[in-house]
């Protein structure tokens, strides 16, 4: 059986192939006979970083042929079916699905948050690829109700939770490991901050420095700015 993942996968974003490894261990363990084949904006970079089958996300060619030659499309997981960030990311995951349903493929929303959704036209275009889905998995209660809302069958609703959560945590010895290559002190508490260019963000940027200097003056910790993303972040 071939399962065919989609995503934002190979753009070197670290919760999105977090999510990507964690999702491949899974089927790995539950179905060990199916053949999992990633999406990606990277495949060479996809394959060699998690050990799997890759496929170019676009141009458009490649993706029709990808999911025809697919036996299940599994969509997700993060935020895939918002307009928020941009209504071109709404449009090709839509459309990625709306190619399954025309070729009979079957899919499922998996592991994704939903929304938000601006404008009727992104609203009904999602609401007809959750009907037509076989499984929907929603990670909060705000994705639960707005699926409901777009008319997703309830009986094939789940809530569920992040697939990142299902990552086996590295070792002691490792974090310590990881932690001096970055300069800091394993014996010393460390917040970390992940800062991206966002709606807001430079407004955030004050309360988060006032928040970083009151754990650095009453827990004597250390601050790590993180990069989920580079060079974005």
């Amino acid at each position: 059986m071939r399962l065919l993942l989609s995503g934002y996968y190979g753009f070197g974003n670290a919760g999105d192939e977090a999510v990507l490894s964690a999702t491949l261990t899974e089927i790995r363990r539950r179905l060990p006979e199916a053949e999992p084949v990633v999406l990606s904006a990277d495949p060479q970079a996809t394959r060699r970083q998690h050990e799997v089958a890759a496929l170019p996300r676009w141009p458009f060619g490649s993706l029709r042929e990808a999911v025809r030659s697919a036996d299940l499309l599994v969509s997700g997981g993060g935020s895939l079916l918002q307009n928020a960030t941009s209504s071109r990311s709404l449009i090709y995951y839509l459309l990625t699905l709306e190619l399954a349903r025309r070729a009979n493929v079957p899919y499922m929303i998996h592991g994704q948050g939903l929304g938000p959704l601006n404008g009727l036209l992104s609203r009904r275009a999602t609401g007809r690829v959750l009907r037509n889905a076989r499984a929907i998995t929603l990670r909060d209660e705000a994705s639960m109700a707005l699926a409901a809302d777009l008319g997703a069958p309830e009986e094939r609703l789940t809530l569920t939770a992040d697939s990142a959560v299902l990552l086996e945590p590295v070792s002691d010895a490792e974090v310590d490991a990881i932690l001096a290559e970055a300069g800091l002190m394993p014996d010393r508490p460390v917040v970390g901050m992940v800062v991206r260019e966002w709606r807001g963000a430079r407004e955030a940027l004050g309360p988060l420095a006032r928040i970083g200097r009151m754990a650095a003056r009453e827990w004597d910790a250390q601050i790590a700015i993180i990069a989920f993303q580079t060079p974005e972040d």
